[in-house]
Protein backbone atom coordinates (compact mmCIF):
# COMPACT_ATOMS: atom_id res chain seq x y z
CA UNK A 1 0.00 0.00 0.00
CA UNK A 2 1.40 3.61 -0.75
CA UNK A 3 0.87 6.13 2.40
CA UNK A 4 2.09 9.12 0.14
CA UNK A 5 -0.52 11.50 0.12
CA UNK A 6 -2.73 11.58 -3.37
CA UNK A 7 -2.86 14.42 -5.45
CA UNK A 8 -5.44 16.45 -4.98
CA UNK A 9 -6.85 16.02 -8.51
CA UNK A 10 -6.43 12.22 -8.30
CA UNK A 11 -9.04 12.95 -4.53
CA UNK A 12 -11.73 15.68 -6.83
CA UNK A 13 -12.11 13.30 -9.42
CA UNK A 14 -13.13 10.42 -7.40
CA UNK A 15 -15.79 12.21 -5.42
CA UNK A 16 -16.90 13.53 -9.28
CA UNK A 17 -17.32 10.17 -10.31
CA UNK A 18 -19.04 8.84 -7.50
CA UNK A 19 -21.47 11.88 -7.12
CA UNK A 20 -21.69 11.40 -11.03
CA UNK A 21 -22.42 7.24 -10.32
CA UNK A 22 -25.47 8.61 -8.16
CA UNK A 23 -26.71 11.09 -10.57
CA UNK A 24 -25.27 14.41 -8.83
CA UNK A 25 -23.21 16.98 -10.47
CA UNK A 26 -21.02 18.61 -8.52
CA UNK A 27 -20.04 22.60 -8.35
CA UNK A 28 -16.73 23.64 -7.41
CA UNK A 29 -18.22 24.93 -3.56
CA UNK A 30 -19.12 21.38 -2.91
CA UNK A 31 -16.15 20.02 -4.63
CA UNK A 32 -14.25 21.98 -2.05
CA UNK A 33 -16.22 21.09 1.11
CA UNK A 34 -16.54 17.35 0.20
CA UNK A 35 -12.76 17.30 -0.37
CA UNK A 36 -11.73 18.83 2.97
CA UNK A 37 -14.61 16.55 4.60
CA UNK A 38 -13.10 13.73 3.69
CA UNK A 39 -9.14 15.01 3.97
CA UNK A 40 -10.46 15.40 7.96
CA UNK A 41 -11.87 11.95 7.88
CA UNK A 42 -8.85 9.96 6.49
CA UNK A 43 -6.59 12.48 9.00
CA UNK A 44 -8.34 11.22 11.77
CA UNK A 45 -8.50 7.23 11.01
CA UNK A 46 -5.18 7.39 9.69
CA UNK A 47 -3.32 10.12 11.14
CA UNK A 48 -1.86 11.24 7.71
CA UNK A 49 -3.02 13.48 5.23
CA UNK A 50 -4.97 12.04 2.37
CA UNK A 51 -3.93 14.80 -0.14
CA UNK A 52 -0.71 16.74 -1.18
CA UNK A 53 -1.27 20.87 -0.48
CA UNK A 54 -3.72 22.32 2.06
CA UNK A 55 -7.14 23.98 2.44
CA UNK A 56 -7.14 27.63 3.05
CA UNK A 57 -9.71 29.34 5.30
CA UNK A 58 -11.66 31.49 2.95
CA UNK A 59 -14.64 33.66 2.98
CA UNK A 60 -16.49 30.90 1.54
CA UNK A 61 -15.03 27.82 4.25
CA UNK A 62 -12.04 25.95 3.23
CA UNK A 63 -10.40 25.66 0.40
CA UNK A 64 -7.78 23.60 -1.38
CA UNK A 65 -6.24 26.26 -4.01
CA UNK A 66 -5.18 23.39 -6.85
CA UNK A 67 -8.61 22.18 -6.80
CA UNK A 68 -10.00 26.30 -6.76
CA UNK A 69 -7.79 27.11 -9.71
CA UNK A 70 -8.18 23.73 -11.57
CA UNK A 71 -12.19 24.31 -11.77
CA UNK A 72 -12.57 28.05 -11.13
CA UNK A 73 -13.77 28.16 -14.93
CA UNK A 74 -17.33 26.70 -13.85
CA UNK A 75 -18.14 29.48 -11.03
CA UNK A 76 -20.78 28.18 -9.75
CA UNK A 77 -22.07 25.98 -12.50
CA UNK A 78 -21.85 21.91 -12.23
CA UNK A 79 -17.92 20.93 -13.22
CA UNK A 80 -18.24 19.25 -16.47
CA UNK A 81 -14.74 17.48 -16.95
CA UNK A 82 -12.11 16.20 -14.46
CA UNK A 83 -9.09 17.25 -13.68
CA UNK A 84 -5.67 17.15 -15.63
CA UNK A 85 -2.14 16.78 -15.60
CA UNK A 86 0.23 18.43 -17.69
CA UNK A 87 3.11 16.57 -19.28
CA UNK A 88 5.83 19.02 -18.91
CA UNK A 89 8.26 17.61 -21.48
CA UNK A 90 5.32 17.33 -24.53
CA UNK A 91 2.42 19.68 -23.07
CA UNK A 92 -0.07 17.14 -23.34
CA UNK A 93 -2.54 16.98 -20.97
CA UNK A 94 -3.94 14.03 -19.58
CA UNK A 95 -7.03 13.07 -16.65
CA UNK A 96 -5.75 12.39 -13.46
CA UNK A 97 -6.03 8.72 -12.02
CA UNK A 98 -8.53 8.36 -9.07
CA UNK A 99 -6.82 6.80 -5.48
CA UNK A 100 -5.63 2.97 -6.63
CA UNK A 101 -5.78 2.31 -2.81
CA UNK A 102 -9.28 0.47 -2.06
CA UNK A 103 -9.52 2.06 1.47
CA UNK A 104 -8.73 5.43 0.42
CA UNK A 105 -11.81 5.22 -2.23
CA UNK A 106 -13.74 3.85 0.44
CA UNK A 107 -13.55 6.28 2.75
CA UNK A 108 -13.77 8.85 0.02
CA UNK A 109 -16.99 7.32 -1.26
CA UNK A 110 -18.44 6.95 2.29
CA UNK A 111 -18.01 11.12 2.47
CA UNK A 112 -19.54 11.28 -0.73
CA UNK A 113 -22.39 9.04 0.52
CA UNK A 114 -23.00 10.91 3.89
CA UNK A 115 -22.69 14.17 2.78
CA UNK A 116 -25.26 13.42 -0.73
CA UNK A 117 -28.30 15.29 0.44
CA UNK A 118 -26.66 18.62 1.92
CA UNK A 119 -27.02 21.24 -0.78
CA UNK A 120 -24.10 23.34 -1.23
CA UNK A 121 -25.27 25.89 0.82
CA UNK A 122 -25.65 23.23 3.85
CA UNK A 123 -22.01 22.15 2.88
CA UNK A 124 -21.24 25.80 3.07
CA UNK A 125 -22.44 25.99 6.60
CA UNK A 126 -21.26 22.55 7.84
CA UNK A 127 -17.79 23.48 7.13
CA UNK A 128 -18.21 26.80 9.01
CA UNK A 129 -19.45 24.90 12.57
CA UNK A 130 -18.28 26.60 15.55
CA UNK A 131 -15.26 25.45 16.85
CA UNK A 132 -14.23 23.56 13.95
CA UNK A 133 -11.14 24.07 11.71
CA UNK A 134 -12.32 26.70 9.34
CA UNK A 135 -14.02 28.82 12.59
CA UNK A 136 -11.15 28.55 14.47
CA UNK A 137 -8.85 30.06 11.57
CA UNK A 138 -11.23 32.77 10.45
CA UNK A 139 -11.80 33.99 13.85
Amino acid sequence: MDDRPLDPRSLANYILTVRKHFGFETTNLELQKISFFAYGRYLVKAKAKLCEGYFEAWEHGPVHPLLYREFKEFGSRPILRKAESTNLITGELTVVSPPKDAARRTLIAETVLQLRDLTASQLRQKSHAPGGPWHSVWT
